[in-house]
């Protein structure tokens, strides 16, 4: 038993990411959002012609607009539920070899 501890450890952090990525979705986007146009701004402080950050919030209006906000959203929840539904299934199945 004491041989798969990290496992169940590793399997519990994938647990708790896919359920984050399911259940807090939104904030997930939001933060990573945030997080890009930050390092947009980093990168183009740098250049002579900034370009990233404009070129960012137009394709995320487009990306609203179209109906791929939804899509991005729903792929994230997806991916999430199978990280989380793996996850558990191999702690499950580890536990009941044991």
């Amino acid at each position: 038993m004491i041989r798969f501890i990290p496992m169940f450890v590793l399997m519990g952090v994938f647990a708790a990411i896919g359920i984050y990525w399911t259940i807090l979705t939104e904030h997930f986007i939001a933060w990573t959002r945030k997080y890009n146009e930050s390092f947009h701004r980093f990168i183009d402080a740098r250049l002579s012609q900034p370009v990233l950050v404009e070129r960012a919030k137009a394709n995320y209006a487009r990306l609203e607009t179209s109906g791929g906000m939804t899509m991005l959203t729903w792929g994230v929840r997806m991916i999430g539920v199978a990280l989380a539904g793996v996850a558990l299934t191999t702690i499950i199945r580890v536990a009941i070899g044991i």
